[in-house]
């Protein structure tokens, strides 16, 4: 992904996902963190919807609307994505609706999840040799428009003014069944210092891919038309 905002600078101070993001510049550069305001901001995602039940090479959107629910502008508005491998037990199946629940439920917390890719719609794989053990389970064919950063499971659409909605969207390919919690975390900063207050602008989907593709047909225009999916989330 390309940089934007006030990570492009210190893009080459990125270790991995996992690095600070409040990290001081290299070379003298100037913190990534020198504009973004401190404080907590409310942020609410008023409407999430995702297939929970997909196909190898089916086609999916993921969309998310976010709410900022404060009295001041969020600097700049960014949602994390979070994949886990869903286990056996203590999860719940998924429903049949198309929203997604907003619970409070941390992303990925159903007893044997495996942890978290740290790119965004992935896996990793056990082997400790692979050179690079991330393994996609969707290929992201459009993220949302203008929203990429430095990091690989993060984007950022910029500022939300008090009462103001952003959406974010991605057009998303299926490509390893599974069955998969695809955690998002809304953030109104991406250093660290604006942070959201404790219970809001997270959720969870629950989906299952299959490994069939979808019946698809051609239709009198010449598109390609695949069957109906089935949509929902926990």
């Amino acid at each position: 992904m390309t940089g934007s905002g006030t990570v492009a600078a210190g893009l080459a101070c990125v270790l991995g996902a996992g690095a600070a993001l409040g990290v001081a510049g290299c070379g003298g550069q100037e913190r990534q963190d020198a504009d973004e305001p401190e404080g907590t901001w409310r942020l609410d995602v008023v409407d999430a919807t995702f297939p929970a039940r997909q196909s190898i090479a089916d086609a999916a959107r993921l969309e998310l609307t976010v709410r900022n629910a404060s009295d001041r502008a969020a600097p700049d508005v960014a949602v994390t994505i979070a994949t886990r491998v869903r286990g056996d037990g203590g999860g719940r199946r998924p429903g049949s609706g198309s929203k997604a629940g907003r619970d409070g439920a941390a992303p990925g917390d159903g007893e044997g999840d495996t942890m978290a890719a740290e790119q965004a719609f992935s896996m990793d794989i056990a082997d400790p040799t692979a050179a690079d053990r991330s393994r996609p389970i969707w290929v992201v064919d459009q993220g949302p428009s203008g929203g990429d950063t430095a990091y690989n499971n993060t984007w950022a659409l910029g500022r939300l003014g008090p009462g103001e909605t952003r959406r974010f969207v991605w057009r998303l390919t299926a490509v390893r069944a599974g069955r998969y919690r695809v955690g998002y975390t809304v953030s109104p900063g991406l250093t660290g210092k604006a942070r959201v207050r404790d219970g809001t602008g997270r959720g969870a989907f629950r989906v299952t891919i299959d490994d069939t593709p979808p019946d698809a047909t051609v239709d009198a225009a010449g598109n390609v038309v695949r069957g109906p999916g089935v949509a929902g989330s926990d």
